[in-house]
């Protein structure tokens, strides 16, 4: 666990910032100048507060009172910059293999091969970074920043650079890896819509201060009138496996009728299905066109906003955006039993 109780006066700005972060994946939301790469920058020792005390699983990296300030390289902590910062002399294993040549074997938890086979990358070993593209630079990164065997991942705004497209598939992959390798991490970020369903925890930071801490969808509600409306599309992203027939697909329990795209069988891709494609209905419906039909059940109802959302579980979590007007008129409340309906024509392949 991380516990953060930190002062620092700059020329135009005091930064004051106390919180505690759970063992799992935590954006750190607030508008440009709310102090979240600063807050970031002294987590890592590389910078340094005035005051207070910053904890990792009970070990002190930084305390005025006890005068203690562990140098960033006895932290424990990967860092992955909004550039990803490899060393362009070297090729993609090299950078790699730098940061796991700096720990001891006997205190590496993770293997360079599955490390490589987790994220995807072992066709990028041998390219120079210069030869990558953003998502590919910033996969090897994340990879260089696991291999230095952290307790804590901290990675600020790593998709800046990415399209739409690139960025969803990276979120969805990086909150999966997170998960599979129990490795916590705090994710700096100013896009609700994408952090919306793959942040377990939102630390919200305003004017340097941390103004509300909670589960996404029900801090959201509270502190969106203090942010930018959310015009972007709500995402659902799922990785899917091709079946055995050429319109189906599968992620977890659930199979996905989807229109026929060229994939090979046994192959594994993301799949968006976007928040206002779903449709709602409280029995199950028959003789309709949609192909898809998922029993669920209302984890919660959330404003964003003028916008309303409906937290689904269908065996994997859904974002189903919905009208006020339909929350009343169908009276949905939380422990709901509901339907799910997805056309396959609604799934967009990334």
């Amino acid at each position: 666990m991380l516990k953060i109780d930190i002062k620092r006066k700059f020329s135009d700005f005091f930064l004051s910032v106390a919180f505690q972060m759970k063992d799992e994946f935590t954006a750190l939301l607030g508008k440009s100048g709310a102090g979240k790469t600063s807050t970031l920058s002294m987590i890592a020792g590389l910078s340094k507060p005035d005051s207070g005390e910053i904890s990792l699983n009970g070990e002190i990296l930084f305390s005025s009172e006890r005068k203690i300030c562990l140098k960033p390289q006895e932290r424990d902590i990967g860092y992955v910059f909004q550039e990803a910062r490899l060393f362009p002399n070297m090729n993609c294993a090299e950078n790699l293999k730098f940061a796991s040549s700096r720990v001891r074997s006997n205190q590496q938890p993770f293997r360079f091969d599955d490390i490589v086979g987790l994220l995807q990358i072992e066709h990028l070993l041998r390219r120079m970074p210069r030869n990558l593209s953003g998502g590919e630079k910033q996969r090897v990164a994340l990879g260089r920043a696991i291999l230095s065997a952290p307790k804590l991942l901290l990675l600020d705004e790593p998709l800046g650079a990415l399209d739409i497209n690139a960025r969803l598939v990276f979120l969805q992959f990086l909150q999966e890896t997170i998960k599979h390798l129990h490795l916590p991490a705090l994710y700096v970020t100013h896009d609700i819509a994408n952090i919306l369903r793959c942040a377990d925890d939102i630390v919200y930071l305003e004017d340097g201060a941390v103004r509300g801490q909670g589960e996404p969808t029900r801090l959201l509600q509270h502190i969106q009138p203090s942010l930018a409306p959310v015009h972007d599309e709500v995402p659902n992203v799922f990785e899917v496996s091709a079946s055995r027939r050429s319109s189906v697909c599968a992620t977890g329990k659930i199979e996905f009728v989807i229109p026929q795209v060229d994939f090979q069988k046994n192959e594994s891709f993301f799949l968006n299905i976007p928040a206002s494609e779903i449709i709602l209905s409280l029995t199950k419906p028959t003789e309709i066109s949609a192909s898809n039909i998922l029993k669920g059940e209302i984890v919660n109802i959330a404003q964003i906003g003028v916008r309303f959302f409906a937290q689904v579980d269908a065996g994997e979590e859904f974002m189903v955006e919905i009208l006020k007007a339909t929350v009343q008129r169908l009276s949905l409340h939380k422990e709901q039993e509901v339907y799910l309906i997805i056309k396959a024509t609604s799934f967009r392949r990334l």
